[in-house]
């Protein structure tokens, strides 16, 4: 019995090493990779750029109301739209085509993975629409500032009579 509990204890620090070895190998690219997407104060993170005409082109498609907007979209990029929860309702001056700030907000006691959307209005400044549905899957993305968001409109669903929908492009390179 003696035997198989210096066995265990052996094979644990082997793996302990083994982890510990990993992280130091992996960590610089982290901090890189924080480093790039924004700070610790819950900046956003850059967005990154887009091929000349497409900002054009995405929020004129969005304004024209077309079904599929993402087609403006460069090689690269996958867009879909989504709705927002516990969405108070959108600022009225909010347009289809405006640029969506996503902002994590890793200290949000009440839900997981809280992603706050902000629209940037016409002067500037923003305005909260709420926050992202659960399950989201762009944390990654996001930490690595590879998400461009677009206000799509508003849409009557059974909960809010006035929903706020945003058109998110992911850049896959």
């Amino acid at each position: 019995m003696h035997f198989l509990e210096l066995a265990f204890n052996l094979v644990g620090t082997v793996v302990e090493l083994a982890i510990d070895l990993t992280m130091a190998l992996f960590r610089p690219h982290r901090r890189r990779a924080k480093r790039q997407a924004g700070d610790a104060a819950g900046q956003p993170a850059q967005p990154p750029a887009l091929p000349e005409g497409t900002l054009f082109g995405v929020a004129i498609a969005l304004r024209d109301g077309e079904a599929d907007a993402t087609a403006y979209l460069p090689g690269g990029w996958r867009g879909y739209y989504t709705g927002i929860a516990d969405d108070p309702s959108p600022d009225d001056r909010a347009a289809a085509g405006d640029e969506v700030r996503l902002v994590p907000e890793p200290d949000h006691g009440e839900r997981q993975e809280a992603v706050r959307v902000e629209v940037v209005l016409p002067d500037g400044s923003t305005a909260p629409i709420g926050f992202l549905s659960r399950g989201h899957d762009l944390g990654r993305s996001l930490e690595l500032g590879r998400v461009r968001c677009w206000f799509a409109g508003r849409k009557r669903t059974l909960r809010t009579p006035n929903a706020a929908v945003i058109l998110v492009a992911v850049h896959d390179p």
